[in-house]
């Protein structure tokens, strides 16, 4: 299923603590067909939670991940997730979403801060190599 949606291999994979084995048939199985390991970084992670409680189907407390990707990137929601301890459960929030999207929004104005600077300062260079000392 992941190479029909995602191709034959993609960046991260994670999945429930509880089904390790699932994952490592899933790579026997994937390079076996394809040759290569479907994911660069398989993330064994605890449960994700919501107002606490693990977020389960059979719970009827899911929230579908394309639902969350309609008013977040992915890149704010790989920052979320990967900003968390992976071995602890994850608790949903709207307001993680939303602290992780300003903090993405921080480091890419300090991003765009900094090549601007480094091209003021490779103006500055270049005027001043122009310049020649006095006689």
């Amino acid at each position: 299923m992941s190479m029909k949606y995602l191709s034959e291999q993609f960046d991260i994979h994670s999945g429930g603590s509880d089904i390790i084995f699932h994952h490592e048939n899933e790579i026997a199985q994937s390079a076996g067909v394809t040759g290569k390991i479907p994911a660069k970084y398989w993330m064994h992670v605890d449960m994700l939670q919501l107002v606490g409680e693990k977020m389960s189907k059979s719970l009827g407390n899911i929230i579908k991940i394309r639902d969350t990707l309609q008013k977040y990137s992915l890149e704010v929601v790989k920052f979320y997730v990967l900003n968390t301890y992976y071995r602890k459960p994850i608790e949903y929030s709207l307001e993680a979403l939303e602290d992780s999207k300003k903090a993405l929004e921080i480091i890419e104005k300090l991003t765009i801060t900094e090549e601007s600077i480094g091209k003021e300062l490779k103006k500055r260079v270049e005027i001043c190599r122009g310049f020649r000392p006095l006689k």
